[in-house]
């Protein structure tokens, strides 16, 4: 198999990594994978470290299939549908979609013209994408998790966490994750004497709001931005930690609380449709309403001081995260590649 990948984002990001786990694996069992992508971004060395090739110009007649990553990319599907089959990957959910309804009739056209269309989970296709899919065939859409992205590394050994009430979160600082929800629960916890780390790209940091960064500078001591890590780091910090918590309003899958169960850490998230089917409140993880910070205080509190519940959600968790394999993973996407290449979508003009 021959695959030729187009990117906008070589970035350590969800979807970034996904693509490199792909491709490596393809290059590893004998196939042929190269990356469209012009940029010095750190997956671009990990890609090429890997043999797996990084070009700013590549001939489609080499290649048998096309994967187009993320939906920040969806005009390269017109520009390779004519020439291969292609395989359009979707990682974004509810906010990238609204934030981007500009392109609607390009998504139309990209979803259109995909030999085959992959997304994470089902609720992206049953809610959030659902009108954009009109006019794809049911059997040329596939769900696929990615849960490639767990380093193994976090699947090497299960910790044992002391109780020591400190919280870690893992994804970009920005809006979107709400970290100021967490900060602000993580206050609410001053008699618990809670410490947070939050560790994730600081970039857009100021754009979290004035009470979030007056909150950080007041309270130094309960707080700490570890800012973008290495996984070695990431993976230390996560260590420390005895609660993993995500109070995100919006999620595609959700690699972090997985990787913080494999290394037996309870997790406290956002009640968000794409964990239906993995994380049941009061069953494998604690979950609260989009912005309740009462709740999010109160599950956290309940985490740091019930050893017996935070033990029970914790071994729950771990089983949880142990369905989800890089086997799984390469054998689901290696099926979509495969039906694209053998089962390719007649030329036709797209709305």
């Amino acid at each position: 198999m021959r695959v030729l990948a187009l990117t906008h984002s070589l970035g350590t990001n969800g979807a970034a990594l996904c693509l490199c786990r792909l491709l490596v694996a393809i290059k590893a069992t004998g196939g042929a994978a190269d990356v469209l992508y012009s940029g010095n971004e750190p997956l671009a060395a990990y890609l090429q470290d890997s043999g797996v090739g990084v070009v700013d110009d590549a001939n489609t007649a080499n290649y048998d299939v096309a994967v187009v990553n993320t939906l920040i990319d969806h005009q390269r599907v017109a520009q390779l549908a004519p020439a291969l089959p292609v395989v359009f990957w979707v990682h974004e959910g509810a906010s990238s979609r609204d934030n981007g309804l500009a392109y609607a009739s390009q998504w139309l056209q990209a979803f259109a013209l995909s030999s085959r269309v992959v997304f994470n989970t089902p609720w992206q296709v049953d809610t959030v994408f659902k009108s954009f899919l009109g006019l794809v065939d049911p059997h040329r859409i596939s769900c696929v998790d990615p849960a490639a992205t767990i380093s193994a590394a976090f699947r090497e050994q299960r910790y044992h966490h002391a109780n020591k009430r400190n919280v870690v979160s893992v994804g970009s600082v920005y809006p979107r994750k709400r970290p100021a929800d967490l900060v602000s629960a993580t206050l609410y916890l001053s008699d618990a004497s809670a410490h947070c780390t939050l560790v994730g790209n600081t970039d857009h940091l100021q754009a979290n709001g004035d009470a979030m960064l007056q909150a950080l500078d007041a309270h130094p001591h309960l707080f700490t931005l570890a800012g973008t890590v290495t996984d070695a780091h990431k993976l230390d910090l996560m260590r420390a930690a005895d609660v993993f918590c995500s109070a995100s309003e919006d999620e595609t899958f959700g690699i972090a609380p997985l990787e913080a169960a494999c290394l037996g850490l309870p997790v406290a998230l956002s009640d968000l449709p794409c964990y239906a089917g993995i994380w049941k409140h009061g069953v494998n993880a604690l979950l609260s309403p989009v912005g309740a910070i009462d709740v999010l205080a109160w599950n956290l509190k309940a985490l740091m001081q019930d050893t017996g519940l935070a033990d029970r959600l914790a071994r729950a968790g771990y089983a949880t995260a142990q369905r989800f394999t890089h086997e799984r993973f390469l054998r689901g996407m290696s099926s979509v590649l495969v039906d694209a290449i053998e089962d390719r979508l007649p030329l036709f003009t797209a709305p």
